[in-house]
């Protein structure tokens, strides 16, 4: 069975990415001759597990989209965006959700999430990168962690969710959006049970997971995947300049391919 996915796309470039390129939008900085969302396209295309795919974002992304792709006007808001994607497959019962900074993703990461969310019956299923892992990787770079009793981890950028759950629950799922790159901000909103338990390294994750059931009654599932492609984003221009390094060395050969340096204006 494919599964629709939305790709968020509606970033605006006014945060550091500035420093790097002055297109108006995140999704089209330039990346090794190409605009950052075609990496995330590509990796779409070839997951065969993928059916249609809606794109929330600016006008100016319709020449990078597919001829069966669905633009979808993009609000201000990171929520807004989200929940414009999700009204608009509102018909299916779960869609995958994919940022647009995440150039690395492929289809390996992609099938491998899918495959471990599996048959079980949850609202939102949400995956997580260990350290190790990630900086086995992308030695050096600087990610947000959160420790618990399995380990150190970071968050992931796509997200698996129940099209109704979503729609139900958005004022929760606003402040868990709003406080996803800040571990501790997500604590708060658990409780200062969960802040002491995490002080002293005493959570784990299905306690996070029981907890949210319990107060937004929503049923959430933390999956542990082994690519840090699914979570490695371009939000700041060393996060860009890795990028630009990394696909140079992976996709050799491009005449269009710009110097990291060269690239703004």
């Amino acid at each position: 069975m494919k599964i629709d996915v939305i790709v968020l796309a509606g970033a605006r470039n006014n945060d550091k990415l500035k420093d790097v390129s002055d297109t108006p939008h995140e999704a089209l900085i330039p990346i090794h001759g190409r605009p950052m969302v075609d990496f995330v396209f590509e990796a779409l295309r070839d997951t065969p597990a993928v059916g249609s795919i809606g794109v929330v974002g600016p006008e100016d992304l319709r020449p990078y989209l597919d001829p069966d792709m669905e633009l979808i006007p993009s609000g201000d808001k990171y929520i807004d965006n989200i929940m414009r994607g999700v009204r608009h497959f509102s018909d299916r019962d779960r869609i995958l959700l994919v940022t647009a900074d995440i150039p690395f993703i492929h289809r390996p990461a992609l099938e491998d999430f899918l495959e471990r969310c599996g048959d079980r019956t949850a609202d939102i299923y949400y995956p997580v990168v260990s350290q190790e892992a990630n900086e086995k990787r992308f030695p050096g770079v600087r990610r947000t962690y959160f420790t618990v009793k399995e380990g150190t981890f970071t968050g992931g950028n796509i997200m698996l969710v129940s099209t109704a759950a979503m729609v139900r629950c958005q004022p929760t799922v606003e402040k868990i959006v709003d406080s996803r790159k800040k571990p501790w901000e997500m604590f708060r909103l658990l409780g200062p049970v969960f802040i002491l338990r995490a002080l002293f390294k005493k959570l784990a994750l299905k306690d996070i997971e029981r907890r949210v059931k319990k107060l937004v009654d929503v049923v959430g599932v933390t999956v542990i995947s082994p690519y840090p492609e699914i979570g490695t984003d371009v939000d700041k221009p060393s996060d860009w300049e890795l990028a630009c390094q990394q696909l140079a060395k992976e996709q050799p050969g491009r005449k269009e391919e710009p110097q990291c340096e060269e690239v703004k204006g």
